[in-house]
């Protein structure tokens, strides 16, 4: 699967199962944080840039490594998550 239809069915999600997905991952803090601002709690990203204290561009390109890493974690180690998650993060990827 491509990494455009991971990030448009991650978006499509509800902030629930996003928010169980992200945080069973393991992700580090900040790459965490973002992704939590940015599709559970619908933060702007102009929002995201003033709290993270960097530009909008840099705060765009943390989104995008964030998104990147949590696709790599669900794609890698799928069978080390919870079986409840296991079936949100097969219907991403």
């Amino acid at each position: 699967m491509s990494k455009a239809l991971f990030t448009k069915k991650l978006s499509s999600l509800s902030k629930s199962a996003c928010k169980e997905v992200i945080c069973a991952t393991g992700l580090r803090y900040r790459d965490e944080r973002i992704l939590l601002e940015w599709y559970v709690y619908e933060k702007s990203i102009n929002k995201i840039a003033e709290e993270e204290c960097v530009q909008r561009e840099s705060a765009y390109n943390a989104l995008a490594q964030a998104r990147s890493r949590l696709y790599f974690l669900l794609t890698h180690q799928l069978e080390l998550l919870p079986d409840d998650v296991k079936r949100i993060a097969k219907y991403l990827v």
